[in-house]
Order: C-alpha cells, then sequence, then structure tokens
C-alpha cells in the first residue's frame, strides 16, 4: 500500500491512524516481535494475514506442548483411559494415491488413543502398490482391516463399504492423502466421554509440504449451520457416531466427490447443536504443497446435497455458486412480501440523511416498505424543511423525540409505532449501494430460526468496516475482518460468504418485529448508545435465535459521523460504563466467541494469530485443552 493511500485514508477516516497505531503498540506489548510480525503485511502496512512463517514459529511453541499433553487432557477427563469409545478410522485406498497411502497408515497407527481399529476399504482390482501396502499393513498389526470390494468403486462407495464393516463406537474419516497428529483420537474422543450425547466432534486442520514445513492452518468456529452451507466448514477431521452415521444413510454412490460433507449435512440434522462439538486444535494435516482446493466434483454434488439438506428441511431456497469456490443459499420472500419499516433516527446532519434517504428510495427494489425517521432534536430550518417535505409528500413518517440522544430508546420508540413484520435499524450515515440489500436481509430474517440479521458494510474507501462482530476485541465486541479491502475474501474466504455470527451492528440490522419485542428491543437503561446491538444479538441467540451476517446485502457506512467519538471526558465514562456492563453481563461469550477460534487475536480485528492461543471452556468447545504460555 503506497503512503499516498494511508494518507488518503487517514483523512477520509480520522479515525484509522490512532487505531493503527494504538493496536501495534497493543499487540507488542501483548505479542511481542513475532506477534507484530504475524499482523503486520509488509507490502501493505496493514493486519490483514498470517504469513507462513510465522505460523510455523507459532506450531513450534504451542504445539508441541499440546501434543506431549495428550494422554494427560484425557486422563484428566476420564477416570480411565480404557472407559473411552472405541473408535474406527476409516481410509479409502485408491491407485492414485498409493504413494502417500503409507504415510496416512502410519499416522493412524502411532495415535496415543489405545482403543481404535483402522478399516482400509480398497477395490480388489487396485493397483498392485496401493494393495501391496495395505495388506502388509495387515499382516503386520491386527488393528488394521483391509476390506476389499469386488469391480470397479466411487470413493463413496468404498467409504461406506468401510463404514458398514467398522464395529467402533465412532468412525473417523481419513484421506489417503492426510495424516492424523499423534494426538488427534485422544482429543476427538474427550467430547464423547464428557458427554454420553456426543455425536459428532470435528478440529482444526492444516498442511504439510513435503519436506515437512506446516503451512495453511484452519482454524475453524464452534457449529455455524449457514457457514456450513456456504463451505464445508467441517472438512477434517471428524468423528461421528457409527450408529448416527448409519441410521443417516451412511455415504451415497450419488454425491461421490462430497460423500463426507453430505453425510455431515445429514447427520446433523438428526441432532441438537449442543450434541456437536468443536476441538480447536490442528489434528489433521494435508500432504500438500499448497492450500487445498475445492474441486468442480467436490461443488457440483455438494450443491445437490445443500438442496435436498433444503427439502429436507422444507426450506424453500435456490442453491448458486458463491464467490471463490464456495455456495450461495438464496432464501425465497414468503408471498406476498412481508411490510418493512426502516427506522433512522436523525439530528440534523442534512447531506447525511439525504444521502441515506435517497440512495433507499433510488436503487431499493423490494417491493413494500416504509422510512420511520426518529427526529431527535433537529434544529437547522434546512434540515426540518426536509423532514416536513418528506412527510407531506408521503415519502416517510416522522417521530420527534426532543430527549438526550439515547440510541436505543430512539430505537425502541420507533418499533413499538410500527406494524410491520420487519423492522430494520439503519443508521442515518449509511448509503445503499446493491439494489438486492433489503430483499436479502429479508428473506433471511423470516426464516424460523433467525434472529438479527446483519449486512456487508463498507468505507467509502472500499475497505470493509463490518463483516459481522466477534466478542473479546478490545475487551468488548469489535468488527470482523475490518479494514479489509475489497475484493480479498479474508480469512478461509470468511469475508465473502453468509454465516452465522454471535452479533451484527444495528447501524444495518434486519429483524422481525415480533422477535424484537420478544427480548424487549435495545437496553435503553444500561446501554443507551454503545453495545445495545451486541447485547440485543445476544440475548435473541439466548433464546434459541441464530444471528446471520450476509455479503450480499452491502451498503457503505461514514461510521459514527453523526455520534461522533468517544473522547471526551463524558463520554469515555459512558463508554466505561457500557464495556463494563457488557462485560459482566455476557462474560462467559465475550472470552470465547463461539463464531470465532481462540486460535485467533483479539488485539487485531484480522484474524491473525493469537499469541498464545487462548484457553477455552471445555463445556462448549469440549475437547480443548489449557493452552501452556510461550517459553522465555
Amino acid at each position: 500500500m503506497s503512503l499516498g493511500r494511508h494518507l488518503r485514508r487517514a483523512w477520509r477516516d480520522p479515525a484509522w491512524l490512532p487505531h493503527a497505531v494504538a493496536t501495534t503498540v497493543k499487540i507488542w506489548r501483548l505479542h511481542g516481535f513475532w506477534g507484530v510480525l504475524s499482523h503486520v503485511d509488509p507490502d501493505r502496512f496493514t493486519p490483514e494475514r498470517s504469513s507462513s512463517s510465522a505460523y510455523r514459529r507459532w506450531n513450534r511453541l504451542y504445539r508441541a506442548d499440546r501434543q506431549e499433553n495428550a494422554r494427560g487432557a484425557l486422563a484428566g477427563r476420564a477416570p480411565v483411559p480404557d472407559a473411552g469409545p472405541f473408535m474406527s478410522i476409516l481410509l479409502v485406498a485408491d491407485e492414485s494415491r498409493a504413494e502417500t497411502l503409507d504415510a496416512a497408515v502410519g499416522s493412524a497407527l502411532r495415535q496415543a488413543y489405545p482403543r481404535f481399529e483402522l478399516c482400509i476399504a480398497i477395490e480388489s482390482a487396485c493397483a498392485h502398490a496401493a494393495l501391496q501396502v495395505a495388506s502388509g499393513w495387515a499382516q503386520a498389526d491386527t488393528r488394521v482391516r483391509v476390506i476389499a470390494r469386488e469391480g470397479a468403486a466411487t470413493t463413496a462407495e468404498l467409504a461406506d463399504r468401510a463404514l458398514q464393516a467398522a464395529s467402533g463406537d465412532v468412525v473417523v474419516m481419513l484421506g489417503a492423502d492426510g495424516v492424523l497428529t499423534e494426538d488427534a483420537l485422544c482429543r476427538l474422543s474427550v467430547p464423547f466421554i464428557e458427554s454420553p450425547r456426543m455425536r459428532i466432534v470435528y478440529a482444526d486442520e492444516d498442511c504439510v509440504d513435503m519436506a515437512g514445513f506446516v503451512h495453511s492452518p484452519r482454524f475453524k468456529c464452534c457449529w455455524n449451520p449457514e457457514l456450513l452451507l456456504s463451505m464445508d466448514m467441517v472438512s477434517n477431521p471428524v468423528a461421528i457416531s457409527r450408529h448416527l452415521a448409519r441410521e443417516a444413510g451412511g455415504f451415497r454412490a450419488a454425491f461421490s466427490g462430497a460423500e463426507q460433507y453430505d453425510l455431515v449435512l445429514r447427520c446433523s440434522d438428526r441432532v441438537e447443536a449442543d450434541q456437536i462439538a468443536h476441538v480447536p486444535v490442528v489434528l489433521y494435516r494435508h500432504r500438500s504443497r499448497r492450500k487445498p482446493v475445492p474441486s468442480d466434483a467436490f461443488l457440483e454434488a455438494g450443491a445437490r446435497a445443500i438442496v435436498e439438506c433444503l427439502e429436507r428441511r422444507s426450506v424453500a431456497a435456490a442453491v448458486t455458486a458463491g464467490p471463490g469456490r464456495t455456495w450461495r443459499v438464496r432464501y425465497a420472500l414468503p408471498e406476498p412480501a412481508p411490510f418493512v419499516s426502516i427506522v433512522i433516527p436523525t439530528r440534523d446532519a442534512l447531506a447525511l440523511l439525504r444521502t441515506c434517504v435517497d440512495s433507499i428510495r433510488r436503487l431499493t427494489d423490494y417491493p413494500c416498505y416504509e422510512l420511520l425517521i426518529v427526529d431527535n432534536g433537529s434544529a437547522e430550518p434546512a434540515t426540518i424543511a426536509y423532514l416536513d417535505a418528506l412527510r407531506t409528500e408521503g415519502h416517510a413518517r416522522i417521530l420527534r423525540d426532543d430527549g438526550p440522544f439515547n440510541f436505543a430508546a430512539l430505537n425502541n420508540r420507533a418499533v413499538a409505532a410500527s406494524d410491520a413484520d420487519v423492522v430494520v435499524l439503519l443508521n442515518n450515515d449509511v448509503e445503499v449501494v446493491s439494489p438486492g440489500w433489503l430483499r436479502e436481509m429479508v428473506s433471511i430474517a423470516m426464516q424460523s430460526w433467525a434472529g438479527a440479521v446483519g449486512a456487508r458494510l463498507w468505507y467509502p474507501d472500499g475497505t470493509l468496516q463490518h463483516g459481522g462482530v466477534v466478542l473479546g476485541y478490545g475487551g468488548g465486541a469489535g468488527h470482523a475482518h475490518k479494514y479489509l479491502r475489497r475484493g480479498n475474501p479474508g480469512s478461509q474466504g470468511r469475508a465473502e460468504v453468509i454465516q452465522d455470527y454471535s452479533a451484527v451492528t444495528a447501524a444495518c440490522m434486519a429483524v422481525k418485529r415480533e422477535r424484537y419485542l420478544e427480548v424487549e428491543g435495545l437496553d435503553a437503561v444500561n446501554l443507551a448508545v454503545g453495545f445495545n446491538d451486541v447485547d440485543f444479538c445476544l440475548r435473541l441467540r439466548e433464546r434459541g435465535y441464530r444471528n446471520v451476517w450476509t455479503p450480499f446485502a452491502e451498503l457503505y457506512h461514514h461510521e459514527s459521523a453523526t455520534r461522533g467519538s468517544d473522547d471526551t471526558p463524558e463520554r469515555r465514562v459512558r463508554f466505561e460504563r457500557e464495556l463494563a456492563y457488557i462485560q459482566k453481563r455476557w462474560a462467559g461469550m465475550v472470552e470465547d466467541d463461539p463464531a470465532y477460534s481462540p486460535n485467533l487475536t483479539l488485539a487485531a480485528e484480522d484474524f491473525s494469530l493469537a499469541w498464545p492461543p487462548r484457553a477455552t471452556r471445555g463445556s462448549r468447545r469440549s475437547g480443548a485443552a489449557p493452552v501452556p504460555e510461550p517459553p522465555q
């Protein structure tokens, strides 16, 4: 990034430069030189991604201790290790992967966990090298079983043959081009030991090249249903109850190429969210020089699996290709389309308000909505005349409120005065970019499971302002992928796909009015200005609703242009009070956001590495042992 671009950004967004400096200082104090190095891209001077060299150092510092403590983690959670589930590792072998088969089998047999078998499914007519490797291991180790199938078979058919032959309580899929870490089964078994109800457990993964260098970590979040419909967020490794896998129909030949993804979708429909656990530790490694990319066959079969999944759930939606190599679910609107109230609090700032209103009226292609503007004491004659004109011409309803600025109370009053099916909270400093923004948000908000729906908000210079809210940033909450440049897919492509987040910003938020009232709206007593949207979303989540962020509703956001920054003594006191409230009210969530990984930093909003990773609470993450401090 050039110096000129830095200067232009600082001019357009005065908060950016102090934010960048403060972030760098904070990272230095918390994590030292290597922490700063992992955040800074030397070509762009922006904290957007972690380098391979930084990840290798991170892996050396933290992974070794985790692996050595694998037996201790297991023993600490179960009275007797032998009481853990018997596990069947399923491996499909074919002639194209004969050269990597030996490494995959070897990694399985080196497991620290004692109770397992390895089921290798292979065609009886397979190339001599692959068959010889499989047979050799079976002769050398009684834990290895070779399941040969006559005639040609797809990978899905071979995998299902192994599943049907497996005798374990839990099955774990292992690709012939992958390896399990020595503590993989230990850690995957822990959630099953902790809870008899557990049915699906998955963990993190990375890659290792031929020289033994690790790269491309994939640090996953907790169970995220909308993200799963956008990409294979589970992938490898995944452990599934054998009974559940068979009950769901096993691996199906019609979905060969994405047979494991299809099975996970079907299994997840048969269990509750608390029966699925994530272990935030790398337990699986792809043997590859490059980051794995979904194949065309996987994307095509996966799209068909999603279509079938939505049909099972009786959800009207279409599935199309998404950005990069992802999928996009387009939910259908009910007929007739729900009526929407767009609530816009304002005080003077005519230029911003006019831009906001004009962009809505000019670009929005949604058929039935109203503008409900809450005038919080505007005094400028031009603003008052503009609002009167909107009212007279029937373009907006105007509610007058001359009380002190209380963002939560202003929105609550407007929602109470509305009779719409859906309400959209919208800042007056927001400008519509995509014509389909409202259609996209309302179609998601109308789903039976949906809470609040957030949009993708851009700064005018083309960098990202809001990509979802992550709890824990700054001790409270912050914006995912903040300052990411347009066109950059973000960490694991998450800046470009629909997904669940714990919270979204009320700068542009859609929610069914009945659900807004169900949780009694925004908290106007404890959170008059800040964090009220976070608290609101978490109360929706507490009721069982899921908050969703979609990148397919796009708007510009001139952040806090009318409210101002929290730099006066009075505002700083108010901010600290509201921050303390959110930290106390939602302590567990702020410490460990389920939509984020404890292996990623809270010192910057860029999904880069945490130095060190944070320990997580076993009750929700499951299987995660405490992380040691780095050596001095």
